[in-house]
């Protein structure tokens, strides 16, 4: 079977570093908004021509990362035309790690991409994504000149009513590229599903048919069954502000071609999951001819009142709006963002970049709840690699920001915080992302001072860049969701972006900023003014008691000493806990690794080798993971080494010293010390030489009997006692000795001394 005939999956699975700890995990954790465990998504098509051989919808890919401590199990279901096509495959993400699929040949993207040539018809080309733990996952076209990113957003991209957002004037749409349309992809999560949409253009109904705008057309839709809306006349009309509704829940893709067939796009999201306050980060586009950076938006019912913040606390431009009408706001090229509050939530549809640009729906500043996110930092071909990314959060809490990319250590990530118009609560920052290595990497960004949200704009050079935005949409969420788990005595609740805060217990106020302290097992509830809404969120607050491990620290003086077998002992709650050890060398935070396969409540750790000093075991969770501050368990292993020379005889009659005796190791050890001691009963008696500390000895001659019975040779055993951190072992035994050599026929009566 072919290449072309069978579909092949690619994995690419980024591992941490070993190490040994016992991580703490809880398995129904909840999850930070850039995450989900349900995702379903359309596959647009995207350049439908060829260059240099290669058509532009190649290559392209899902990448699912996992941001939590335990192993995710995902299934993919791709629906491919329906029937006994239907393709599924199910896969183990580690913790930490991520999973790519794919898509390198023609016959591949066809398992998923929504044809145009069937636009106007029901397809089959649904995408289902299920995890037993929140994931983050986008899907990404990355041809050299059709490239973009489109987040999933999981179950608040699920919905009824939508107002399409899309750039509504065609800017860039030129080029002679004859294939630039509008295109809109539904899909449906259950069978039955009526879906109604109004075009605002006219369309294609398959290669040759059209169908007038305006004018409602009315679609039924099984699970995983797709829906391709394509307008028919480019630079004629638009898709955008084109109404849909659905009698049950579907999920919209939203995708346009510009110049030379470079893609732009965004899984959207239903009015329910829309807000009525925005922060624009500023990209780079030179904001000139069919450059201008911009955001389109849509109105989500009438009286809709947009004011616009370019600057100060005064608006800059107010933007009036119906029901999915659709206007257009070019961000200034002095500022580093734009807000803008509405009296109606609204759509917000950016696209920025470079030069041809990507697009990415914005989230609401009020649904932003995230305080550690992973995503899939790609990596890219060609020169320059332009890989940056977008931060916004609270102000003065931009040191508190980490970043790990792949198996490195974690570091701090040094941000220059900017003002935002008329927010000054929030701040927004922009940094340059290390170039990715081939294959990619895991690239996790934690702040647990401030919630946050995320942009990335990744591409190869000014004219073919990705943009997307990883945060929440819709209403607040606490980054532990329903459950929030407490490690130690207490853990801190942040609130989102409100007018004002309302922290409630046991229905009492407790707090009224805009994070609490909360110390005891419960229920609490933030009730936020989001003027003009009062919005509520819950989370049960759980302490989560952890045990202990047991030895708490080992001594291991030999390295062929095998260590004791680690258990987690005492109570442990709650009772569906798991377990994943972990091992680091120097008990740094960013130094813990995972060891594969150790995930019970027992480990047993390996003969350590010769030269270890130190071997921490710890276990945790925050969130989904504790940091728990029990006594490192320790293992140490020394080697004593060897003496040379080994073994030294001289004639009486020669005076010349003995050579020295010196200490040699296979290894560095840390606060090493000395002792040597003499036998001269052969080591049946052992005695500290005074004075006999350092690494080298020197042995003094030795006397020779004043008699001579059998004229014996006179011989001296030695020894080191060498000591590192409490191990104390003793090195080979080595002689030294004085013989007569030659056998006198008178032997005189005489001495020798000692010298």
């Amino acid at each position: 079977m072919t290449e072309d005939t069978e579909f092949i999956t690619s994995t690419n699975i980024i591992l941490m570093k070993s190490k040994l700890l016992c991580l703490f995990l809880i398995c129904c954790t909840a999850t930070a908004h850039a995450q989900d465990t349900d995702f379903w998504f359309v596959v647009p098509h995207t350049a439908d021509y060829m260059y240099a051989g290669n058509y532009f919808d190649l290559p392209a890919f899902f990448a699912i990362s996992n941001n939590t401590y335990q192993t995710a199990h995902i299934k993919i279901t791709r629906y491919n035309g329906g029937g006994a096509n239907i393709i599924e495959e199910e896969h183990d993400i580690p913790a930490g790690n991520l999973f790519t699929l794919d898509f390198t040949t023609t016959a591949q993207i066809k398992t998923v991409e929504n044809p145009r040539a069937n636009a106007g018809n029901v397809t089959h080309f649904g995408t289902h994504i299920e995890s037993n733990v929140p994931v983050t996952v986008y899907y990404m076209a990355n041809h050299t000149d059709t490239r973009d990113i489109f987040t999933l957003k999981g179950r608040q991209a699920l919905g009824k009513d939508f107002y399409v957002p899309m750039q509504h004037d065609n800017l860039a749409q030129t080029g002679g590229y004859t294939g630039a349309f509008d295109q809109i992809d539904i899909v449906a999560t259950k069978d039955g599903t009526l879906v109604e949409v109004t075009p605002k253009a006219t369309i294609w109904i398959g290669t040759s048919s059209t169908a007038n705008a305006n004018v409602k057309r009315t679609y039924t839709l099984n699970k995983g069954q797709t829906l391709k809306i394509m307008e028919r006349y480019i630079n004629s009309g638009s898709l955008a502000g084109t109404i849909i509704h659905a009698s049950d829940s579907i999920a919209v893709t939203v995708m346009e071609d510009l110049v030379g067939g470079d893609t732009s796009g965004d899984q959207i999201v239903p009015l329910p999951s829309l807000g009525t306050r925005y922060i624009i980060p500023k990209t780079f586009m030179s904001n000139s001819g069919i450059h201008v950076e911009r955001v389109y938006l849509v109105g989500s019912q009438a009286g809709t009142t947009v004011s616009v913040y370019a600057s100060g606390t005064t608006p800059t431009a107010t933007i009036t709006l119906t029901a999915g009408e659709t206007k257009r706001y070019d961000i200034p090229s002095t500022s580093n963002a734009v807000y803008i509050e509405s009296n109606h939530p609204v759509y917000v549809y950016q696209r920025g970049g470079y030069g041809e640009e990507g697009a990415a729906l914005l989230p609401s500043v009020y649904s932003i709840g995230q305080t550690s996110l992973s995503f899939y930092h790609v990596f890219v071909t060609g020169t320059p690699k332009v890989q940056v990314g977008f931060l916004i959060f609270r102000t003065g809490k931009e040191s508190s920001f980490t970043i790990k990319y792949g198996s490195l250590a974690t570091t701090s990530l040094s941000l220059t915080p900017l003002d935002i118009p008329n927010v000054p609560e929030w701040k927004i920052a922009r940094f340059n992302l290390n170039v990715a290595p081939s294959g990619g990497e895991v690239v996790k960004i934690q702040n647990e001072q401030s919630p946050f949200s995320f942009g990335y704009i990744t591409g190869n050079d000014v004219n073919n860049d990705s943009y997307g935005f990883f945060s929440a949409f819709g209403d607040f969420r606490f980054a532990g969701g329903d459950t929030t788990f407490m490690c130690g005595s207490s853990v801190i609740l942040q609130g989102g972006y409100a007018m004002s805060y309302k922290w409630f217990f046991g229905g009492e106020l407790v707090g009224t900023g805009t994070s609490y302290t909360a110390t005891q097992e419960g229920l609490y509830t933030l009730e936020m003014n989001q003027d003009p809404n009062i919005v509520t969120a819950s989370t049960f607050v759980r302490k989560v008691n952890a045990g202990s491990i047991a030895p708490s620290g080992q001594l291991l003086c030999s390295p062929t000493a095998t260590p004791t077998q680690l258990s987690v002992t005492g109570a442990v709650t709650p009772s569906n806990t798991q377990y994943q050890w972990q091992s680091s060398t120097t008990g740094i935070e960013s130094s813990w690794n995972n060891i594969a396969g150790a995930t019970s409540a027992t480990y047993q750790p390996p003969q350590l080798p010769a030269g270890t000093t130190t071997l921490y075991y710890r276990r945790g969770m925050s969130s989904i993971y504790c940091e728990l501050a029990y006594t490192p368990a320790v293992a140490i292993t020394t080697v004593a080494g060897a003496v040379t020379p080994a073994a030294q005889i001289q004639c009486e009659s020669d005076a010349s010293p003995f050579a020295p005796l010196t200490v040699t190791t296979t290894a560095n050890f840390p606060n090493v010390s000395y002792q040597w001691q003499k036998s001269a009963d052969g080591g049946a008696i052992w005695s500290h030489i005074p004075g006999a500390g350092a690494v080298t000895y020197q042995p003094p001659i030795l006397p020779l009997p004043q008699t001579y019975p059998g004229l014996a040779t006179l011989t001296t055993a030695y020894r080191c006692l060498v000591t590192s951190n409490a191990c104390t072992v003793p090195t080979n035994v080595v002689s030294v000795a004085i013989s007569p050599c030659v056998l006198p026929v008178n032997p005189p009566l005489r001495s020798r001394a000692v010298q």
